[in-house]
């Protein structure tokens, strides 16, 4: 019998995946704490001692990463939550590591416990060791403009805007615009959904490059080159709690 915590910042998604882990494998796992916050979860690593841990990788105060790196000692299986699939996710996909994106499907849920019980060896340090690795490792994007792909380093992005079926990828530094035959949604996708954002159908932001956010006004940001951008009404709740501004 696996035991397992479950750390997830979301009440509704803890909720969920307890009732789903007792409906569809009682016989293999058992719960044995559920916990809203990284810090919470640490504490109960350590007094608990589970074999298995669901993480969220994206929570307030601590990435589900942040958190593992802290905690140092990794003697359990992981299985990541995630919303978006994104970058984090090719990572995973050349690990050990395994996955799930919300909402969680049932029978990848039961495939990734199944997963876990048939390693016949665990080696979960070295196993996130290697995804940290590969993390790390994804620093650059190469994007289509006409017949030629350029690459750039995704801390290099500032934020990019919308041109139509096209899009601008504006830069720091030197404080160029480059044209891309990606549409918006297509950076979106390729972006790293830790450090950028769609705050409005014309606008993905890099986070690292906000100077102030202003929630009056219906919401607008002013970046680090003085640019002022826009925040969807729509997306209001959903970007501030990707900040870490759930009382906002």
């Amino acid at each position: 019998m696996l035991k397992a915590i479950l750390i997830d910042d979301e009440q509704d998604a803890l909720d969920t995946l307890e009732m789903d882990l007792k409906r569809y494998c009682a016989e293999e796992v058992k719960v044995i704490s559920k916990c809203k916050s990284p810090i919470d979860g640490m504490i109960a690593i350590r007094r608990l001692k589970p074999n298995l841990v669901f993480l969220d990788i994206q929570m307030p105060e601590l990435s589900g990463f942040e958190m593992l790196e802290i905690l140092k000692e990794i003697d359990f299986n992981l299985v990541f939550i995630t919303a978006h699939d994104d970058y984090a996710v090719k990572a995973f996909k050349v690990s050990a590591v395994d996955y799930l994106l919300k909402p969680v499907d049932k029978n990848e849920l039961v495939a990734a416990i199944e997963k876990v019980k048939s390693k016949e060896r665990s080696a979960p340090q070295r196993e996130f060791e290697v995804l940290l690795e590969n993390v790390k490792q994804i620093k650059t994007i190469a994007v289509k403009n006409q017949k030629e792909y350029r690459f750039f380093g995704v801390d290099e992005i500032m934020y990019c805007k919308a041109d139509g079926n096209f899009s601008y990828i504006y830069l720091k530094d030197d404080k160029r615009k480059e044209h891309t035959s990606y549409s918006l949604g297509k950076m979106e996708e390729l972006l790293p959904g830790q450090l950028f954002f769609r705050t409005h159908a014309s606008y993905i932001i890099n986070r690292n490059f906000i100077k102030k956010y202003t929630t009056r006004d219906g919401g607008y940001l002013i970046m680090k080159d003085g640019t002022k951008l826009s925040v969807a009404k729509s997306r209001k709740v959903e970007f501030d709690n990707w900040l870490g501004f759930k009382d906002s």
